[in-house]
């Protein structure tokens, strides 16, 4: 969900907090915050708004902020996550087809670490190179296999 809340101009700097389970509170700043997500394991990609799981968000914004209410609320999105089976992202030059990145597999953690990967690969867009990003990620073959195969 994306609220509307008090404009201080230190949230466009404030870091992303995750204080319950799969909730994420991510202050984009000039009054916005950002609330997110439910877990559906069985929803069979029905992306429809439901007003139980906007209400449940908007409680554990109510536990953070005190004076969101109902009227706060700018937008209701809903979608898809990708993940994978041990719920490890994966990102990085697609194997045979070196021109190409990829970044999927983020699951519930896209809010948080969506934006760093989202640097990696831009940087290595706009500067080229083969960084090593073995620290941070597995090898996409674990993931992505060749079409020959």
């Amino acid at each position: 969900i994306e609220l509307a809340v008090k404009d201080y101009p230190l949230q466009e700097h404030m870091p992303v907090v995750m204080p319950e389970g799969e909730r994420d509170f991510v202050p984009f700043g000039h009054g916005k915050l950002i609330v997110g997500a439910t877990h559906e394991d069985d929803g069979k990609f029905d992306i429809s708004v439901n007003s139980e799981v906007t209400a449940d968000l908007l409680g554990s914004a109510q536990r953070l902020v005190k004076s969101v209410t109902a009227d706060s609320l700018t937008d209701v999105r809903v979608g898809t996550r990708a993940y994978t089976s041990d719920f490890a992202p994966f990102f990085g030059l697609v194997p045979e087809h070196e021109d190409f990145l990829v970044a999927s597999g983020l699951g519930s953690s896209g809010l948080t670490t969506g934006p760093q990967i989202g640097k990696f690969l831009a940087g290595s867009a706009l500067y080229g190179g083969t960084p090593d990003w073995s620290q941070y990620e597995k090898p996409l073959t674990t993931y992505l296999a060749s079409s020959a195969e």
